[in-house]
């Protein structure tokens, strides 16, 4: 009970400060209540969140709307994956905070589907994935992994071929470890 009580003690006392924080304005003798004034700074960072916020949405909503196209493309593609969700947590300075070896895959993935870039927001969110990839120092590192990252066409050839049951036994047992000591 007495938590309804405050409640409505604040929404009274929070209602009675906004009243007294209007400005009072005469005309023709009569005291009118003018509008709530709102600081610039406060005006201008609404402006800019809700300038953002209407940059970003189109372009969470076609990316989202393309990986749900297919079941399993979110975990095939778990680059684009990311940068999907990042952009719907925290829009695109979440996605600017990526590694640029993310990024760069993600752009290669999303190249890889995105035939017809007639859908404007992928298309905008495909060149601002671009920037931030060429803005950014080149990464050094010893890996392999940064390598083709940096260079993700390397990434789009790859040999398949069909094997017998011994030999792919054979080479998983090499892949885990469990080679029969007359192979090692």
């Amino acid at each position: 009970m007495f938590d309804v009580l405050k409640t409505r003690w604040d929404g009274k006392v929070h209602t009675v400060r906004g009243l007294l924080m209007r400005p009072i304005q005469v005309n023709n003798g009569l005291l009118v209540l003018g509008p709530v004034p709102a600081t610039s700074r406060s005006r201008q960072a609404r402006d800019a969140g809700e300038a953002r916020r209407r940059l970003e949405r189109p372009m969470k909503r076609a990316l989202f709307e393309l990986l749900e196209r297919h079941p399993s493309s979110r975990r095939l593609m778990r680059h684009l994956d990311v940068v999907e969700r990042k952009l719907r947590e925290h829009g695109l300075a979440g996605v600017q905070a990526l590694p640029t070896p993310v990024i760069s895959h993600a752009l290669a993935q999303l190249e890889n589907v995105v035939w017809d870039w007639s859908n404007v927001p992928l298309a905008e969110l495909r060149s601002r994935m671009a920037v931030m990839i060429k803005s950014r120092p080149p990464h050094v590192a010893g890996n392999d992994l940064s390598a083709h990252a940096a260079a993700p066409d390397a990434l789009h050839h790859a040999d398949v071929c069909e094997v017998d049951h011994a030999t792919y036994e054979e080479m998983q047992r090499s892949w885990t470890g469990q080679n029969p000591q007359s192979a090692a």
